[in-house]
């Protein structure tokens, strides 16, 4: 593959002229930038998270406990109103 970045009109023109290899290279020259960029940036949230495991434990066991409580408060008080 070159190292030129490939266009959708070269995509187009190289399904036109029955030219698979050209549409593929035209397809990958245009994702691989994003998907480049994607990977830099999972690999930076990654990195950074690294020695914190800890934490994000911590604040999904916390969600859930403040999910539990409200939603037990809403049926006692429910609850107190049908009485």
């Amino acid at each position: 593959m070159t190292d030129t970045v490939l266009t959708v009109q070269d995509m187009i023109k190289a399904a036109s002229q029955g030219s698979p290899s050209g549409f593929e290279d035209a397809f990958n020259s245009m994702l691989m930038p994003k998907i480049a960029a994607a990977l830099d940036a999972k690999r930076t949230e990654v990195a950074q998270n690294y020695f914190e495991p800890q934490q994000a434990d911590t604040e999904v066991e916390d969600q859930d406990e403040n999910t539990e409580n409200n939603t037990g408060s809403s049926e006692e008080t429910s609850a107190s109103h049908e009485g």
